[in-house]
Formats: structure tokens, C-alpha cells, sequence
């Protein structure tokens, strides 16, 4: 019985070992600090030592005087080659422990990384694992494949060239003080230069040596793409269009009356349809990606809040109503830009219009 207890307290000690060692360098090299499985490890290893100290106490005592005391068993002479049922029965012992560490494995990785149906935990376990460390401002200069090209071009779409924008007629502060969350509409459409100026406020131009746009970036790098899906504005057809930052002007992606479409993407928002445009923010992800790595997410959201806020106040300033959503079907709204929903997807989604 001793001799099997040996047998598998030697076996553990190893497998808890490698396993704590393993699982405890790539939590800490990769930052996944939901990891738990290298901390029961290490304490299997704990008890482990003990049990095995136990058992071999006589020979942890005497073993620097064996040779003194004459404390050495004799050996029996080994013989010089391997029985071939040796070696098969090791092959057995190994495979089996194998298994057993994958049945483990398949059985502990849940509880080791913390995962429970409740979603709120997987934005704070990125959040931490986001975080900037030394170890990632070492290895920051490790991109994640190449960079995009920075603008996104339908060179066969239909082009429509929007007028130069005009400034506001109230002052930054009076737009900052009455803005608010819009969403009663009139249904009365808005005029082209309107448009202008919604689109310049959100990612237009404003430094065409280097081009700097309106809303802050993080490394000049935008990753934001804006569609504007017009339902009434004078001089355009109804349809889906994509802002083309350099030109200052509007590509056709889809032609025709998608305010059905749009208002069930959208959980059937009543001032969706209402609205004169809507716009939806999409972004790239490797733009950001190639330099950033994982904490880019973070940055995305951060550049489509600006974006929001400046469509928010340029339509202030132009005596409209604007209103944010968030809360829509991303499948319904990808599929209706035409986007693939991996490399590109959608994020934000805000409507303007006339207001009673």
C-alpha cells in the first residue's frame, strides 16, 4: 500500500508541478488575471510535499550520511538492456496519466477561468486584462499584422459632392447648454448643407497638410467609418451612403427606402423612421489593432463617443434634434450597410431630424 501511495504522490507532484508552472507563466505573460488554475496547482503541490516528506522521512534524514552510516540499501545489479514488458508498461503508465491530465484539464478549465453566464463579467475581466503594463510597453513594439489602408473607398459607387460646411448660427457654449436627447421628429426633411455640417462636425477635415479630422483619434489612426442612412434630405435619393472623409462627399452603397428595415434593426425605435438621416458608426478594427493590440478596443469606443457628442452639438447648432442608440440587432444592422460584421462592425447608431 505504501509503495502505491509513493507511486502516486510522485505522479502528482509532477503533474501539479509542470501544471502550476505552465499555467502560472502564461496568466502572467499573457494578463489573464481570471486565471485560478496555477493557484490550486501550486497548493496540490503544497499538500503533495507534505504527504511525500511524510512518507519519506528517513531517507530526507540520512540521506547527506549514507555513506557514513552505511545507511544504503544493497543494489541489485541492473540489467543492461530494457525488457521490452518495461517498457510497454511505461508507455501505459505515461499514456494513462496523460489522459488523466486531459480529463482534468477539460473538467477544471471552466472554474479556473472564472466563466459564469452573467456578461457583465467578460467586459471587466477585459478591461483588466487590457490594462497597460511594463511587460506590454516592452512589447508594444510587436505589431498585430500590417496596417490597413487608412481610408475606405466604393470606387464604383455613385459619388455625390457635398457643399463646402458653413459655420453655426449659435455659439459652442449655447449648443453645449441646449443640447439634449431628441427623438420626436416632425418627419420634415433637411437640406443638403445640413448634412454637410453634421458629417463635417463628426470626421471632416480640419488640417489638410496632415490630416487631422474634428473628432480626436487616438494615434491619428481612425478607425471610424460613418454611413448616413437618409430618409429625407433635399438633393439626395433615398438610401444607404458612406462618408468619403478626403473628398468631403457621399458614395450610393444601397438605393432605396430602408426606414422599415433600419427601424426593426434598431428594436422598432419609433424616431428612427421619423428622422431625417440616421447615422451609424462603424470601425475598422486592424486600423487600430496593428499598433495598439488589445487595448485598441478601448480607444475605438472612446473616438466613437467624440463623434457622437460633435454630431450631437452640430445639430444643436443647427436648430435639429439628435438622439444616441445603442441598443440594436448587429446582425440586421451589418447586413444592412453591407458589412461583414468581423473585420468591420457597427457600434453606434444616431438619429437627427426636426424637432416640434
Amino acid at each position: 500500500m505504501e509503495r502505491v501511495l509513493r507511486f502516486f504522490v510522485s505522479w502528482g507532484l509532477l503533474i501539479s508541478g509542470t501544471v502550476t508552472a505552465v499555467t502560472g507563466f502564461l496568466s502572467d505573460w499573457w494578463g489573464l488575471s481570471q486565471v485560478r488554475l496555477h493557484i490550486w496547482s501550486g497548493y496540490i503541490v503544497a499538500i503533495l510535499g507534505v504527504v511525500h516528506g511524510i512518507l519519506n522521512v528517513e531517507r530526507l534524514l540520512t540521506w547527506p550520511f549514507r555513506r557514513e552510516v552505511g545507511t544504503l540499501r544493497p543494489q541489485r545489479p541492473r540489467p543492461s538492456l530494457v525488457p521490452a514488458s518495461h517498457t510497454r508498461r511505461h508507455f501505459l503508465r505515461g499514456l494513462g496519466v496523460g489522459m488523466l491530465v486531459g480529463l482534468v484539464s477539460v473538467f477544471l478549465a471552466p472554474l479556473a477561468f472564472n466563466w459564469r453566464p452573467r456578461e457583465d463579467n467578460l467586459g471587466r475581466a477585459y478591461h483588466r486584462w487590457s490594462r497597460i503594463t511594463l511587460r506590454g510597453v516592452l512589447w508594444s513594439g510587436l505589431r498585430w499584422g500590417a496596417r490597413p489602408p487608412q481610408y475606405k473607398v466604393y470606387p464604383d459607387a455613385p459619388r455625390v459632392v457635398l457643399p463646402a460646411p458653413q459655420n453655426m448660427p449659435v455659439s459652442l457654449l449655447e449648443a453645449i447648454n441646449r443640447r439634449r436627447s431628441l427623438r420626436d421628429y416632425t418627419g420634415e426633411g433637411i437640406s443638403l448643407e445640413a448634412l454637410s455640417a453634421l458629417l463635417h462636425a463628426a470626421q471632416g477635415i480640419t488640417e489638410p497638410s496632415y490630416p487631422k479630422r474634428a473628432a480626436p483619434s487616438a494615434g491619428a489612426l481612425y478607425p471610424m467609418e460613418i454611413y448616413a442612412v437618409v430618409h429625407r434630405v433635399e438633393g439626395l435619393e433615398p438610401g444607404v451612403y458612406h462618408y468619403a472623409v478626403r473628398e468631403h462627399a457621399l458614395e450610393l452603397v444601397r438605393a432605396g427606402d430602408l426606414r422599415q428595415d433600419l427601424t426593426l434593426a434598431c428594436l422598432d425605435q419609433e424616431h428612427v423612421y421619423t428622422a431625417a438621416v440616421v447615422f451609424v458608426l462603424s470601425a475598422i478594427f486592424q486600423r487600430e489593432e496593428w499598433k495598439y493590440q488589445g487595448r485598441a478596443y478601448r480607444y475605438i469606443l472612446m473616438e466613437a463617443g467624440h463623434i457622437g457628442q460633435n454630431i450631437y452639438l452640430a445639430a444643436t447648432g443647427l436648430g435639429l434634434g439628435a438622439c444616441a442608440i445603442g441598443a440594436f440587432y448587429d446582425d440586421r444592422l451589418d447586413a444592412l450597410l453591407g458589412i461583414d460584421g468581423e473585420e468591420e462592425v457597427s457600434l453606434y447608431v444616431l438619429t437627427v431630424g426636426h424637432v416640434a
